[in-house]
């Protein structure tokens, strides 16, 4: 019922930046609500929405994370090719399953993807 209602207010007016603040107790379904608003609009074959989502400890956000790893894999299209999802935190606070997500790790990898397109193409320029 909650996501209902503050879906509704999403679309009343798309063109205008909505900020919602959940707050409440350990075990009032935050996580569960979140989940749910980021099913309906981030995961659905036409997503519109950009999402930031904070929190005040490293476990919420973890917890998110990895709800989103879940809805992808459930989704019907593609997650990693139309969203980005990044981890921002100290590295030490990073549970291993959202390490990948961290931007340290993502830009790594976005280093080496680019190192081996340029060794590949100097392969093919010297051949």
């Amino acid at each position: 019922m909650v996501i209902e209602g503050i879906s509704a207010e999403i679309q009343n007016q798309i063109s205008e930046p909505k900020i919602f603040l959940l707050k409440g107790p350990p075990g009032t379904g935050k996580t569960y609500v979140i989940t749910g608003l980021l099913k309906k609009f981030i995961f659905n074959d036409d997503p519109k929405f950009k999402v930031l989502v904070v929190a005040p400890s490293s476990t919420a956000i973890d917890k998110i994370g990895s709800n989103i790893i879940e809805l992808n894999k459930q989704s019907s299209f593609d997650f990693k090719a139309k969203n980005i999802f990044v981890r921002f935190n100290c590295k030490s606070e990073t549970s291993q399953e959202m390490k990948p997500f961290t931007l340290e790790e993502l830009y790594a990898k976005h280093i080496n993807n680019k190192k081996k397109k340029l060794e590949k193409q100097t392969c093919i320029f010297r051949k």
